[in-house]
């Protein structure tokens, strides 16, 4: 792949992340640092992004180069973000999750891919059963609060969410 058919690529996988609402070439003048009128020369290919820009934009994007070259790695790439013990919050979890499905969901083009051994996330929203063992499971085992070292499960213990920000204090 030549380097403009490559940069013109990278260009229409941005188009698909940004939404709808937005224009692409504003925001990634943003993000460069750079004028809309500079943008608009990368993006048809009369200039080329240097490497610290190619750097900018996947980074923030969210792109794996590897995958916009074309090279056959074998490699999978995941992203999310580790759960630490004493800084996680439930309520501040499932916001966060929300804002992502939001920000999926405005995006021109999407796609997901959802590998689990477990009821797929997107389910405790639907059945407050499976939220409310999920979360007791959570906090017991794999972040192992105090206040649940002895407690046994009970689905009348399952807070509602305005009362998660004091119940998940660690």
């Amino acid at each position: 792949m030549d380097a403009v058919t490559m940069q013109q690529e990278l260009f229409k996988t941005i188009r698909g992340k940004i939404p709808e609402q937005l224009s692409a070439a504003d925001e990634i003048a943003r993000i460069l640092d750079i004028s809309t009128d500079s943008t608009y020369r990368r993006i048809r290919g009369e200039k080329n992004i240097s490497v610290d820009e190619l750097h900018k934009l996947c980074n923030h994007y969210r792109i794996s180069l590897d995958q916009l070259m074309s090279i056959q790695t074998g490699g999978y790439i995941f992203q999310g973000q580790l759960t630490e013990r004493n800084l996680f919050k439930f309520e501040a979890y499932l916001t966060g999750m929300m804002h992502t499905m939001a920000y999926y969901n405005s995006c021109k083009e999407k796609e997901v891919y959802y590998m689990c051994k477990d009821f797929p996330i997107f389910y405790y929203f639907q059945y407050r059963e499976i939220a409310a063992f999920k979360y007791f499971f959570w906090m017991k085992t794999l972040l192992q609060v105090p206040d649940f070292k002895d407690r046994k499960f009970s689905f009348d213990e399952y807070p509602d969410i305005g009362s998660l920000s004091s119940t998940t204090e660690l």
